[in-house]
């Protein structure tokens, strides 16, 4: 191999083989990535039909989450009780995302 441009052998620019890689070094490289592999599975992600399309789970929980949100808005407007939230941006984001976690737990958490 040629060295690159400042002298640096290539071989050493190959991962896990740096300088000051030892064999400790590599083995614990390769063994924290075959730690975050059981994450993969061959089931596929969760996903629903619509239309003939698949969409991915989290986005209809995102989309429910978020429409939860706008009529959680509109109905504290209908209420009067809008005007007294502080913070509405921060408010209707953390409500659209608890809504939104929660529909995920529901459909796809442990006891579904």
């Amino acid at each position: 191999m040629q060295p690159l441009i400042d002298g640096t052998p290539a071989s050493s620019c190959l991962p896990f083989q740096g300088k000051g890689q030892t064999g400790t070094n590599r083995l614990f490289g390769v063994a924290f990535c075959l730690f975050l592999l059981p994450g993969c599975t061959l089931d596929g992600a969760a996903a629903f039909e619509i239309a003939g399309a698949y969409f991915p789970g989290w986005m209809v929980c995102a989309t429910l989450g978020i429409l939860g949100g706008c009529l959680l808005r509109l109905l504290f407007i209908r209420l009067g009780i809008d005007e007294r939230v502080p913070w509405k941006l921060f408010f209707y984001t953390a409500a659209s995302l608890i809504l939104t976690l929660v529909s995920w737990r529901q459909w796809f958490g442990p006891t579904a």
